[in-house]
């Protein structure tokens, strides 16, 4: 209750109601862009991980600890680090046929092709870096099988970037950090400058290819092999494949491979054939220095921390310590989430937390029932995939089980020396990991598919039709097993109800197209009162198209979270409150806005608002509460307040 602002009227600000005192008193950190309550949780988490893996090594440690403490020990040796300097990055540049912009007049263009340094990427057990996205991936219209697929890029400037080209603020930002790291590692400044505005132009024409990220998924093709290299002539890829995956899962004519935008793959052939091939090779090789910065030593470091502070505002590093701890989280999810569960989670949260999912899918399930505009068949199709949702709540029975943890990790090894052999080591693991799951079966149920309980946030996850709640967010200001249940439903209740309603928009967009078009009708509504929201610290409108799906989530899953709570005060009966100015409704809106607390450096909030397909967090609470007559009831809210909006927007 100390973040409450009662200067500010409920029915005018809510969020600043809320967290006024929150965003007035906190200082945001040097090495944050942000504060926020998530932010809060990580740290103390992070904290809590630092301690574990600085424990000396144990003769009779299981083999998954000792692994992971060995990684932290190479990643926080600072002196190891510096010392080795860029050789290890550079002899890797090499073996992969060198960065022109290093290697000047020396560089051969007949050596390279960028449709066969998958070969080399693999041995050298490098990210494998080119213009387009491939794998293996759950198909999304058959789950119980795995496929290969390819998609577009995941590239560092978006749309918006792009619009104004060089003379935009990010862009100009990024151009200069291309520049400053190429000569770190050696190149001329100005044949940097010429060589690398080709290379950036080439990923700007890339953006301009792409489909922004709030695109339709449910847009796929499922092509063979065969049909594939009819449709996209320019390059052979039986041997892509073969050459990505492992030598005894080998790929023939039939079988099928996933485009995810084969839009983008059209008008990539007719782009690359026009880029000559040192531009080519410049791109890819940026983009593999670009990867490897962070484990690098410390003056490109700072080179980065520059660029993030022209970017986003960011003033400082963080901590070594917190860098290799996050570096361990990414890559040692199961075992770094093993140690975090069996030495500090209190376990008794999840069969509460799991009650609590149940109730929140009863509730949907209520709510689509009574929707008058959705026919009785898609009803039941949709109640009927609600009914068999399930649900991965804090962390698998197997994180308890070392040996579980031993044999998932069996065929990776890390030992003490240098840093970035153990990234690329991990890189091996990982990637020979996901490609030897092509062709087996899935298993909706294993534990494999559980996130890492150190995580602070929750997922829905499509291709095994479950929600996702690692241990990591059940803590703070979204759950205490301690707390009245009204805090608890408007905290992680709110965000349970979040992701299940993606669960409904994503099928709708499946079903028949004149039943989805009621669908997209509604959305509209949503669109047009973000866009007329404005931040009014740096003055800029909400996009409220790219953000539309999160917006969605947001509206339902308050609606959703409410009616739980209702549900479950008829069956519990009222709780006691110890505030008496105000009620336990009350306290359900304020638990649910205090979880978006934040408070934002301008680049940042300017970076969010251009780029980011969530609303930044006041109006995360302003547009969805201003929906909820609840809330209006709740709080005894006049017709004319501005937390009413005149055109209440509705799916449900």
């Amino acid at each position: 209750m100390e973040n409450l602002d009662y200067s500010i009227d409920p029915c005018d600000n809510f969020y600043k109601f809320a967290c006024g005192k929150f965003i007035n008193s906190i200082v945001i950190p040097d090495d944050k862009t942000y504060v926020d309550a998530f932010s809060f949780v990580e740290d103390r988490i992070q904290v809590q991980l630092k301690d574990a893996l600085e424990e000396e090594i144990k003769h009779n440690e299981t083999r998954h600890v000792k692994i992971i403490k060995t990684f932290y020990k190479n990643c926080i040796n600072e002196i190891a680090i510096n010392e080795k300097g860029l050789q290890t990055a550079i002899d890797i540049l090499k073996k992969l046929g060198g960065w022109p912009v290093l290697e000047g007049d020396s560089w051969r263009e007949e050596n390279f092709n960028w449709q066969q340094l998958v070969y080399k990427f693999k041995r050298e057990s490098i990210p494998l870096t080119n213009f387009f996205e491939s794998g293996v991936v759950i198909d999304s219209k058959n789950s119980s099988k795995r496929v290969l697929y390819i998609d577009q890029p995941l590239l560092d400037l978006t749309h918006e970037n792009i619009k104004q080209g060089f003379s935009n603020n990010v862009v100009e930002a990024y151009y200069k950090y291309m520049i400053d790291i190429a000569v770190d590692f050696g190149a001329d400044e100005t044949k940097a400058k010429w060589e690398l505005k080709k290379s950036l132009e080439l990923e700007m024409n890339l953006v301009n290819i792409s489909t922004p990220e709030d695109r339709d998924e449910s847009v796929l093709y499922s092509l063979t092999i065969e049909e594939l290299e009819k449709k996209y002539t320019s390059m052979s890829w039986k041997q892509y494949f073969n050459s990505l995956l492992n030598l005894d899962n080998q790929i023939d004519e039939n079988d099928s491979v996933l485009v995810k935008n084969p839009t983008f793959f059209s008008e990539f052939e007719k782009l690359i054939e026009h880029v000559p091939k040192r531009d080519q090779a410049n791109f890819i090789m940026w983009k593999v220095v670009k990867g490897m910065i962070s484990y690098l030593d410390d003056n490109v470091r700072m080179r980065e921390l520059r660029y993030l502070t022209d970017t986003v505002g960011q003033k400082e590093r963080e901590p070594r310590w917190k860098e290799c701890v996050l570096h361990a989280m990414d890559n040692f999810g199961h075992s770094i989430g093993s140690i975090y569960v069996n030495k500090y989670f209190n376990r008794g949260s999840r069969s509460d937390v799991r009650e609590m999912f149940e109730n929140i899918r009863d509730a949907f399930g209520n709510l689509l029932r009574r929707l008058n505009w959705v026919d009785d068949v898609t009803k039941k199709y949709l109640l009927d995939k609600l009914e068999s949702m399930g649900a991965f709540i804090a962390y698998a029975d197997e994180h308890l089980d070392d040996g579980k943890i031993d044999e998932f990790y069996e065929k990776l090894e890390i030992t003490i020396g240098d840093h970035v052999e153990s990234m690329l080591n991990l890189t091996l693991f990982n990637t020979n990991y996901l490609l030897g799951l092509w062709k087996k079966p899935v298993d909706k149920e294993s534990w494999t598919f559980s996130v890492s309980p150190v995580i602070v946030d929750a997922f829905y996850s499509l291709n095994i039709d479950s929600i996702l709640v690692p241990g990591g967010i059940l803590q703070g200001a979204f759950y205490s097993k301690d707390r009245p249940s009204f805090m608890n439903y408007g905290a992680i209740g709110f965000l349970i109800a979040h992701e299940i309603t993606h669960f409904f928009d994503i099928n709708m967009k499946k079903i028949a197209e004149e039943k989805a078009k009621k669908y997209i009708s509604k959305v509209e509504c949503f669109i047009q009162q973000y866009e007329n929201y404005t931040a009014e610290d740096v003055s800029l409108n909400l996009n409220g198209r790219s953000t539309q799906r999160e917006n969605i989530a947001d509206n339902g899953g308050i609606e959703i979270a409410y009616l739980a709570y209702k549900k479950w005060v008829e069956v519990h009966g009222p709780e006691m409150i110890y505030d008496t100015k105000l009620t336990q409704s009350q306290l359900f809106w304020i638990s649910t806005a205090q979880i978006w607390c934040t408070k934002y450096r301008p680049k940042e909030l300017i970076n969010k608002i251009s780029n980011d397909i969530y609303s930044p967090a006041e109006f995360r609470v302003l547009g969805s509460f201003s929906n909820r007559p609840e809330f209006a009831k709740d709080f005894n809210c006049s017709s004319d307040s501005k937390m009413i909006a005149k055109n209440i927007c509705s799916v449900w």
